[in-house]
């Protein structure tokens, strides 16, 4: 109901709906910001009791607030569109060589400029018609070929070095084994990390 389910997917696919409890977690979030502003407006400005009301559609359908807008100002209802934003391109998850998946997310021309120089066409970090934001969106299909024909020949490895090194914003698609795995995530929290998983009692 709160919109989320029809905007994800595939345009010729059916709305998706997350695999774990979203409207639960983005609620408890939203319940945990108020109940902190109700207490400091307690302790800090001497006030009274405040009443806390969260429900579960209005935190998500608060997190798609462009498809809301548009429809408010535009009276266009957005749809599926996969892993793109209308906002950023190249905006994909990438398959690599090595059957893995990388994702980018490219909405600054600055960012985007990075992105050809690492796919090896640095002649479109300096063309308006691939680097400004407008004309961009209108080539979003063919930026996201581009990247995915650079990607595929490569190793997961191989393209996040490249990558890296020319600071783009990319990342692995991770499972729950390679996240719990990641060396960043276990020393920021080594306690909570572990890559042995537990049996079922």
């Amino acid at each position: 109901m709160s919109g989320f389910a029809h905007l994800t997917g595939q345009p010729d696919g059916p709305p998706t709906l997350p695999p774990f409890m979203l409207a639960d977690g983005v609620a408890a979030l939203a319940a945990t910001y108020a109940v902190m502003m109700a207490l400091y407006h307690r302790d800090v400005h001497g006030g009274g009791g405040q009443l806390v009301d969260v429900n579960l559609i209005e935190p998500l359908a608060r997190l798609i607030e462009s498809a809301t807008l548009a429809y408010d100002q535009l009276g266009t209802v957005a749809g599926r569109v996969g892993n793109r934003f209308d906002a950023s391109a190249p905006r994909n998850a990438y398959r690599t060589a090595d059957d893995r998946w990388l994702a980018i997310s490219s909405a600054s021309p600055n960012i985007v400029a990075r992105v050809y120089r690492a796919i090896g066409r640095p002649d479109l970090a300096d063309d308006p018609s691939y680097v400004d934001p407008v004309h961009r969106r209108q080539r979003a299909a063919e930026v996201d070929q581009l990247v995915a024909d650079w990607v595929r020949p490569r190793t997961l490895a191989e393209a996040m070095a490249a990558f890296e090194q020319a600071s783009v914003a990319a990342a692995p698609v991770y499972d729950a084994e390679q996240l719990l795995a990641d060396e960043h995530l276990r020393a920021r929290a080594p306690s909570c990390w572990s890559t042995t998983p537990t049996s079922a009692p």
